[in-house]
């Protein structure tokens, strides 16, 4: 491989000799050039990707950044030969007249001899191999560059290795999903480049236009459409449903609550944008017609449309239910000896029987819950204690697959509970539908904020806040009776916590201070209240503390300092 003029590229080509003799040694000698002309460039590429992903994943800026403060990304867009800039340059060659080329992968350095990962014309990415590619010309650096970044670095987040092969494959023949793939491309770089104000840039516009008008012209012909094409729409249409994106800032809006698996830590975008309701109807009226999520057959594709069910109903309303069947088996309390050993289950914890007996407290209340709501309730409580241990014992690969999915299912059966009027008549007479329906509120707060994490910036916690304060009346609190006491601490310091920064958080601190002048309790006391139904001290580090561990200053919803619950 030549490599005159700095930044000049040439492709390694072996072509027998236009006289026709013989020379074995020569040619045998060129083969074994390119091979390791081959390995060198392969090695290479896969220590720039594992950089990127590494980079990524830390949270360090990226693309990094040129001398003049300009990014790769951007450079390669710019005309060639601009001061400042990076100019890469190709040295045009005929292409091979027979099959005897050994290797046409290509090696790209800029003028400063560093390294820029380019796609081989085969294959998009060699971790899925080559494919025939009809949705964008390979020889396009800048979509190249997209499908690399999505491919290699947001979907090992979001899918198994048997998903990535089917929608990589999807990705190099539908133009709808090619499209929808950089879209989101450009929304991460944008994101990762700190482009926080105005994410919907012009590469992301350019592509979201172009999917949405080949999606207008394969809804034209749905009728006559194969399964495997309608299930790629219906991803077309989750993906764009989960990326509508704002123009207002992505400030750092986080909770004082610190959720047990925090999967989206290293870009923090799952759930932050709008639902484009449109998309999602779609979407989920084609799943129905095709039979449901059990019908579908590309794989991860049901995964993904009940991941999305889920967060919407839990991100809208205690009074939103899922729109189809639980998708995922499994439940918190038998996973509870795989996970807590016996020692620990036995031993006393803080003098509590938490991890004894998670969500005692349920059980214990006036009266009686509809069964179906405390055995939901226990479910969670189990599933909180051993979030909570997992976090100093580290789960294998299986059985955190496994937490995962007995999670998913038990966040689905919370966000299916009825509304109180539509209950048996016989549990509305046993049981309280104010107790009822704040049990069911604290418990979808706790759930969004620390075991099926959800980012504030959508508005659930407002918005469920907001529904405690209209259902919780402190003249009721008399009627029900002293037993509920360690129940109303419960409910006022989770709502509390999550009503941060919120008009709502004026009025739990002040209820909360009622509450402790009328009934006083300390510290250690209250935690032990709230370890009767959920609750878990490491996931509440700075939104629960005792008095003399803060500053004498109270702190409003508005202060920008750690929040404080004040308990004494």
């Amino acid at each position: 491989m030549s490599n005159a003029g700095g930044g000049n590229l040439a492709f390694v080509i072996c072509q027998p000799r236009k006289d026709g003799k013989k020379q074995r040694p020569t040619k045998a000698a060129r083969s074994h050039a390119a091979t390791v002309g081959y390995c060198r460039s392969a090695q290479a590429a896969f220590e720039a990707r594992q950089e990127l992903v590494d980079r990524t994943r830390q949270g360090v800026d990226w693309p990094p950044r040129l001398a003049d403060g300009s990014s790769h990304t951007r450079s390669l867009c710019q005309p060639q030969g601009k001061a400042g800039t990076t100019t890469i340059s190709v040295s045009e060659q005929p292409p091979p007249e027979s099959g005897n080329a050994v290797s046409d992968v290509a090696a790209y350095v800029d003028q400063n001899g560093r390294a820029l990962t380019f796609p081989p014309s085969r294959a998009v990415s060699p971790n899925f191999g080559a494919v025939e590619i009809s949705t964008f010309d390979v020889t396009d650096t800048v979509s190249a560059h997209l499908v690399s970044f999505i491919t290699n670095v947001i979907w090992p987040v979001v899918g198994c290795d048997k998903a990535h092969r089917r929608w990589f494959d999807d990705l190099c023949t539908s133009p709808v999903l090619f499209h929808v793939h950089c879209t989101t491309a450009s929304m991460y770089l944008g994101i990762l480049d700190n482009q926080l104000q105005y994410v919907n840039n012009r590469r992301a516009l350019a592509h979201k236009t172009k999917a949405m008008s080949a999606m207008r012209e394969t809804i034209d012909n749905i009728a006559s459409m194969s399964q495997q094409a309608k299930e790629g729409l219906i991803l077309a249409m989750l993906i764009l449903s989960s990326h509508e994106v704002e123009l207002r800032g992505y400030e750092n809006h986080e909770l004082p609550f610190v959720p047990h698996v925090d999967t989206v830590k290293w870009f923090r975008w799952w759930g932050r944008a709008e639902c484009g309701q449109p998309h999602e109807r779609a979407a989920f009226l084609l799943i129905g017609q095709l039979g449901g999520l059990h019908a579908l057959e590309t794989p991860g594709l049901a995964h993904i449309a009940a991941l999305v069910d889920i967060a919407r109903r839990s991100s809208t309303s205690h009074l939103s239910k899922p729109l189809y069947e639980c998708y995922w088996q499994g439940y918190a309390s038998e996973l509870l000896p795989d996970f807590i050993r016996p020692e620990a289950r036995t031993a006393a914890h803080s003098g509590s029987n938490t991890i004894l007996n998670p969500g005692l407290g349920f059980t214990q209340l006036p009266g009686r819950l509809p069964t179906q709501a405390v055995s939901v309730f226990l479910e969670l409580a189990c599933l909180d204690q051993i979030m909570s241990h997992a976090q100093d014992n580290p789960p294998g690969d299986s059985d955190f697959e496994r937490l995962m999915d007995a999670s998913r299912a038990t966040v689905h059966r919370l966000t299916a509970l009825p509304a109180w009027e539509n209950l048996p008549a016989t549990e509305q007479g046993s049981s309280t539908r104010l107790v009822y329906e704040l049990c069911h509120l604290t418990c979808l707060i706790y759930s969004n904020a620390v075991l099926f994490p959800l980012p504030p910036h959508s508005g659930w916690n407002m918005r469920h806040t907001s529904y405690v304060r209209q259902i919780y009346k402190e003249e009721d609190l008399q009627n029900v009776g002293e037993a509920v006491e360690p129940f109303w601490l419960w409910v006022l310091v989770v709502s509390g916590i999550a009503s941060y920064r919120t008009p709502n958080r004026t009025y739990f601190e002040g209820a909360l201070r009622r509450y402790l002048e009328r009934r006083p309790v300390s510290h250690d006391q209250a935690v032990l209240e709230l370890g009767d139904f959920i609750w878990s001290e490491p996931a509440c580090p700075k939104g629960f503390v005792k008095p003399q561990d803060v500053s004498p200053t109270r702190q409003s919803f508005s202060s920008k300092g750690p929040p404080v619950t004040w308990v004494s």
